[in-house]
Formats: C-alpha cells, structure tokens, sequence
C-alpha cells in the first residue's frame, strides 16, 4: 500500500515536470494582450494600452527582470513610467520603483509568470525602458530596449 502511494505521488510529480517548458518561453500573446517580453529590441508600445508581461519557466528554475527608465526627463516633472496592478502580480514579486529601476523575479520556480502592464509617457509624452533579463542566471541572459 505504501509504496503504490509512493509510485503515485512520483508519477504525478514527473508528469507535472515533463509538461513543463525545456526552455523560457516568452508567448506571443497571454489573455489577447500583447507580450512585452516576446517583442523584438526597440520595439514601439502605444500608451495606455494594457500588454501581458508574461513568462513560462521550466521546471525548477526561477527569472528576474530589471526595467529601466531611460527616458530623459527635467528634474521637476513626472517621469514616463509603467503601470500594473500590485495586487495581481501572478508569481510576480516587484520592488519599490527607486532611481529609475524597478525589478521583478519570479515567486515559485517552475511556475507561469503573467503580470497586466501599461505605460505612459508623463509631461514629456514618451518614455524608453531597456529590460535585462536573467533566466535561472546572477548574470543579464538578454535585454532589450522599448520605447512608448
């Protein structure tokens, strides 16, 4: 009995690990939004259009993602930043937006990460960010530049 319990619960944990992407996987698209990390570098966002920031992860292994606003603004005026909604962060978790960076990891390992964004370009009427991307790694896997 025992082990018929055993042999069940690993056969369930490998059939959740094998219907696991090999790879990140970056989708095109995630509830008909638009998927900033599957975009090309420099591409153009529209303002106050809501994208999918989403990301599928491999078995055990985590991401992190640092924005960074490149936008050049005066010291005085509001800053051309990005928006979600921090109560619905699915897998996840933000730091506070300081010195022009904000950055996002990954909660649980393994696990899908989707997140509602929109950007808005301030006083100025345009914003750039550039995102590093760090796939299971301490070191920038790829980044990318986009512009709204």
């Amino acid at each position: 009995m025992r082990s018929s319990i055993l042999f069940a619960f690993a056969t369930l944990f490998l059939l959740g690990a094998c219907n696991k992407p090999k790879v990140f996987t970056y989708p095109d698209k995630k509830d008909e939004l638009t998927n900033i990390l599957a975009l090309p570098n420099n591409a153009q966002l529209q303002q106050d259009v809501d994208y999918a920031f989403y990301a599928l992860l491999p078995f055990r292994k985590d991401i992190k993602v640092v924005f960074t606003n490149l936008s050049t603004i005066p010291f005085d005026e509001q800053e051309p930043v990005w928006y979600f909604v921090p109560n619905n962060t699915g897998n996840w978790a933000s730091s506070e937006y300081a010195e022009y960076k904000q950055t996002f990891s990954s909660k649980k390992k393994g696990q899908e990460c989707y997140l509602k964004m929109h950007f808005e370009g301030g006083i100025i009427g345009n914003g750039s960010m550039r995102m590093d991307i760090y796939e299971n790694s301490e070191t920038v896997t790829f980044s990318k530049i986009l512009n709204w």
